[in-house]
């Protein structure tokens, strides 16, 4: 089967890659820069995410069960 599915969840992108960010930088969370480095690394990670997502909230994906793919539209 091939269907098509589009998804709009606002801040659900930016929460998850802000969640990401905090994660990974995790070892500078006293540092004063913490807030800003996760902040950066999240309006850098969006901005590659535009390729993908309409306005940062909006994606859709083709899914064909028979041939085991997903692909962004």
């Amino acid at each position: 089967m091939r269907f098509t599915v589009t998804m709009k969840t606002p801040d659900a992108l930016e929460d998850a890659i802000r969640e990401r960010a905090k994660t990974m930088l995790y070892d500078k969370r006293n540092h004063y820069d913490y807030n800003d480095d996760v902040d950066e690394l999240t309006r850098k990670t969006l901005s590659i995410c535009k390729n993908w997502f309409k306005y940062n909230e909006s994606v859709t994906i083709i899914v064909d069960t028979d041939a085991m793919t997903c692909e962004v539209l």
